[in-house]
């Protein structure tokens, strides 16, 4: 996807003697008269949109799902409730239909997972040793494979909150759903991985979910 620069017109008021910043949805509503606005938009947001991506569906296919998902969003700009100011939840949302039309496209499963490691967002090693990267692969390999038993709606949730650091409130935007619906996912899901890890014997839930998390914390 292409854009052109951010126009010098896209900035905030002055206060304090210096232009303040916009928010997302300042940029989008001066995007509907100056599409250039957009531009900045997509510079605050790409990156974590790429990685997103990446973990979801491998590097390979990451630039191109990013690019579809902002020219989606660029399209579809003058649907968005400008009441939000934070755009990454309506942009995650629209991440998700593109990776779901291509695992509708490709005929491929709708979890994958063979391509994740251990390394966290950023490339962030989750091991400080060699001895701590083995438990760590350990611990992911053990709840990937729990994770494909879990219906792709509630894993989606979960790993906008434990990748993307999402609220609930957040996820409900991303996914055009109630809170209590994604608090009924993430629940159903997390007692999903509890017993399935439990019943693997061979990491603690804990432990696993820290794996998947990376660098995000709890």
């Amino acid at each position: 996807m292409k854009l052109v620069r951010l126009s010098a017109n896209c900035v905030g008021p002055a206060g304090n003697d210096r232009l303040m910043p916009l928010t997302d949805a300042d940029l989008i509503q001066r995007s509907w008269g100056e599409p250039a606005c957009f531009a900045e938009l997509f510079d605050r947001h790409f990156g974590a949109v790429r990685s997103f991506c990446a973990r979801r569906m491998g590097r390979d296919d990451a630039e191109d799902l990013a690019g579809e998902t902002f020219r989606r969003a660029f399209e579809h700009r003058h649907r968005y409730d400008l009441d939000r100011e934070d755009a990454r939840p309506w942009l995650y949302g629209i991440a998700l239909n593109a990776i779901r039309n291509t695992f509708r496209s490709q005929g491929r499963r709708a979890v994958a997972f063979a391509r994740l490691d251990v390394t966290g967002p950023g490339g962030v090693d989750l091991a400080a040793n060699a001895a701590s990267a083995v438990d760590a692969r350990r611990d992911l390999a053990v709840v990937i494979a729990a994770l494909r038993e879990c219906p792709p709606d509630e894993v989606d949730a979960l790993l906008l909150h434990v990748w993307e650091g999402l609220s609930y409130a957040d996820i409900a935007v991303a996914f055009s759903v109630p809170v209590g619906t994604i608090k009924s996912r993430l629940n159903r899901v997390r007692g999903r991985l509890r017993e399935l890890l439990d019943a693997s014997g061979e990491s603690s839930f804990d432990t696993s979910l820290r794996s998947l998390r990376g660098n995000h914390g709890s």
